[in-house]
């Protein structure tokens, strides 16, 4: 007896026909839909996995930056503000993130702002078409000395009444003197 092979190919008839059962079937519906519950809460998860990520970052990056413009605002402070700032950073690991230091200072003030960003390649949230988040940071320090007291010594001795010298030091005072 000759027996012949059948090759186990599926034809488009084949295909149309198990199609029909499949949809007239109602075996493995919860199946499909558990699987696409399944895909759905892994992408939420992948997604708050990126966003922690980029909390971490943040944090870290502000922490640096209060330090940095708190230790440079300090009017004890002898160093220049800005290599302050700059310096914090860089022992930090994160010099290339500052993008701009601006100080401003006066008789009594000092202002110090650091702003600063990085960004972070993502790992879930690329498969959804964003490859990366900004990690921005912005701090702002400023220490102010409320009521500065100056005190004129002038010299009142005999060397003072010749050429008008006297005069001239009473105008001076009185071009000084600012009401409180």
């Amino acid at each position: 007896m000759k027996r012949c092979k059948r090759e186990n190919r599926l034809t488009a008839g084949d295909l149309l026909a198990l199609s029909r059962h499949f949809s007239k079937s109602e075996d493995g519906s919860i199946t499909i839909f558990a699987c696409f519950m399944i895909l759905i809460m892994m992408t939420i998860c992948g997604i708050g996995v990126d966003m922690m990520r980029h909390e971490m970052e943040r944090t870290r990056l502000q922490a640096v930056s209060d330090r940095a413009v708190l230790a440079a605002a300090d009017l004890d402070q002898t160093l220049d503000p800005e290599a302050v700032v700059r310096d914090y950073f860089a022992k930090s690991g994160m010099a290339e993130y500052v993008s701009a230091v601006n100080v401003d200072e006066g008789l009594n003030y000092r202002t110090v702002t650091v702003d600063a960003s990085n960004s972070i390649k993502t790992q879930f949230m690329d498969t959804l078409g964003v490859e990366n988040l900004t990690v921005p940071a912005y701090a702002k320090a400023e220490e102010k000395i409320q009521k500065v007291e100056i005190s004129l010594v002038v010299d009142i001795s005999g060397s003072m009444k010749n050429n008008g010298k006297m005069q001239n030091l009473k105008n001076a005072a009185a071009s000084l003197w600012i009401p409180c």
